[in-house]
């Protein structure tokens, strides 16, 4: 209504007291200059930009950390919002005349989470059955090399005159049936070991021992020191 009265169509006198009633009344109007932090650790405070204000559950303003407000004096409930995060609300006592008056909010920043250190470790039927497949396969190696190095002597002495014992070519051909035997095991075993490997399953770390201090007793007293878990 002042702002009204006070353009320069208005006539002269009610232009003037208009206008020196509109100064009054802006001397007399207070603002407030919202400010937002967020809170990292102990020390560590952050400016937030970008918060919605709630003036007495009626008045709404966005961006509201942008410019100061205008506000009538006396008591008032302000809530302020940003994105993610709870509101926070606090009463202020504005006077009369009082202008910018600095109304700080703070978030207090969530700790992230941590994540759990994991590990995968080798199980112990793992190691089992790669013990049991090298102890075959070097079993069937040894049979393998015994039965061949049988049938290479038979086939350079008596093979080619047809003199050949029965019982000779049976234990060279056992020799090599044990060798093929053992191998096929042991590739079991290798198999085994393999599957045993990828689906060993996935387990927290154990936490790291703290550092400790040390006393131990030595010739003539004591030594004493910190063990650093390194």
């Amino acid at each position: 209504m002042l702002e009204t009265c006070a353009r320069d169509v208005c006539p002269r006198v009610a232009r003037t007291d208009c206008r020196q009633w509109l100064t009054e009344a802006t001397d007399a109007q207070p603002s407030i200059l919202i400010v937002a932090h967020e809170i990292h650790g102990h020390n560590d405070v952050r400016d937030v930009r970008g918060v919605r204000a709630t003036i007495d559950e009626t008045v709404v303003v966005e961006e509201a950390d942008t410019t100061p407000l205008l506000i009538d004096p006396g008591r008032h409930r302000i809530r302020l919002e940003r994105a993610d995060e709870p509101s926070i609300e606090q009463n202020v006592e504005i006077r009369e005349g009082e202008k910018n008056h600095v109304v700080d909010f703070y978030w207090r920043a969530t700790a992230a989470a941590v994540t759990p250190s994991v590990t995968r470790p080798v199980p112990a039927s793992m190691l089992v059955t790669s013990g049991l497949a090298i102890a075959a396969a070097a079993m069937g190696a040894a049979f393998e090399g015994v039965g061949l190095s049988e049938r290479q002597r038979l086939g350079s002495t008596c093979q080619p005159t047809l003199t050949c014992k029965q019982s000779d070519v049976d234990t060279a051909r056992s020799f090599t049936r044990v060798g093929d035997i053992s191998l096929g095991v042991a590739s079991l075993f290798a198999v085994s070991t393999l599957i045993l490997y990828i689906v060993r399953p996935t387990v927290e770390a154990p936490a790291a021992p703290a550092d400790s201090w040390l006393l131990a007793p030595v010739r003539g007293g004591f030594v004493g020191g910190l063990r650093l878990n390194l």
